[in-house]
């Protein structure tokens, strides 16, 4: 569906004993993209999760929630960043070493 809503809560014990974790699929507005809200623990209730959707819709862009979007943006590491690094700290390949095949 492209409408806004949330799937039912999914429960996956399969993380070792005592681990468990619920999560939920959402689409915060219509048409857009679905995001994977993930819960510590079992027993969530669909109340718990619309009041968790409320708080989080109503700080977000375009469907997405504003402070995930706003880490996306600052902890980006682009291609420039990358060449930095490898000239600060000598990361490069020496004179004559083979490259890494991809």
């Amino acid at each position: 569906m492209r409408t806004s809503g949330f799937s039912r809560i999914f429960v996956d014990n399969e993380l070792g004993p005592g681990k468990v974790v619920s999560y939920v699929y959402a689409r915060l507005r219509d048409s857009t993209p679905l995001i994977k809200i993930e819960l510590l623990g079992s027993g969530h209730t669909e109340s718990e999760i619309k009041l968790l959707l409320d708080m989080i819709t109503k700080n977000s862009v375009s469907g997405y929630p504003y402070a995930l979007r706003l880490a996306h943006e600052k902890c980006k590491i682009t291609n420039a960043d990358l060449s930095r690094l490898v000239s600060l700290y000598g990361l490069g390949n020496e004179i004559g070493s083979r490259e890494v095949l991809n």
